[in-house]
């Protein structure tokens, strides 16, 4: 099922280690596509490609309201998620056979597989002086995966902070 992104950050670091998912039904949010334009004055497709939207800016969408309306009506992503996840059930109930990615059971979101990179960052193996190089990154790397989301350009983080990692390893163990 095609699924539209949602923009979480660091300061949804809550919601994050809760597991909240970290799309939507694309069917769901088609029906907005005019709405979406008016806000952000992009397509769908667009604010897919660039990362989604946040929670309160889907509220914004969904509902037919601008964007002004999020202040208005003092929405923050805390509490307008319980919001987003009862429309997404309910959207799931009135079309059987399409649940949420990732799935729901127990209202409790599984967790996405984790990045294929980031065994790279394991460091708990290494002798005391490279750990010490080496888990600085760890921590990192950690940190961009839990706050920022999954999409190519977190992936490109990663990637560059492997690249960064090794290179500072090879660092301190080179001669002269």
């Amino acid at each position: 099922m095609r699924m539209f992104p949602l923009i979480l950050t660091h300061h949804d670091i809550d919601l994050i280690r809760s597991g909240f998912p970290r799309s939507v039904p694309w069917d769901m949010v088609e029906p907005h596509r005019s709405a979406a334009m008016s806000n952000h004055g992009q397509t769908l497709e667009r604010l897919a490609e660039r990362g989604g939207l946040c929670i309160t800016e889907m509220r914004a969408v969904m509902g037919g309201h601008g964007w002004r309306a999020i202040r208005t009506f003092g929405w923050t992503e805390k509490n307008s998620a319980p919001w987003l996840l009862e429309q997404v059930e309910k959207w799931t109930r009135e079309h059987q056979g399409c649940p949420m990615e990732p799935k729901v059971e127990d209202n409790k979101p599984q967790q996405a597989a984790p990045d294929h990179i980031m065994q790279f960052f394991a460091h708990e193996h290494l002798p005391p002086k490279l750990r010490a190089v080496s888990e600085p990154f760890s921590a990192l790397a950690h940190l961009v995966v839990s706050t920022l989301p999954r999409n190519p350009e977190r992936t490109v983080a990663l990637r560059k902070l492997l690249e960064a990692k090794d290179a500072a390893v090879r660092a301190s163990l080179a001669v002269g």
